[in-house]
């Protein structure tokens, strides 16, 4: 089962997102929110 991803819904959910509730995001939308928080994830 592909898992899509929490915030677009359209592509597939590669990466636990922690400023996103631990939930699945894809690169996309992690490049997106992604901010010093983020560094070395």
């Amino acid at each position: 089962m592909k898992i899509k991803c929490e915030m677009c819904r359209k592509d597939k959910g590669r990466r636990i997102c922690k400023q996103y509730e631990d939930k699945f995001i894809c690169s996309l939308c992690c490049a997106k929110i992604g901010n010093q928080e983020c560094e070395g994830c």
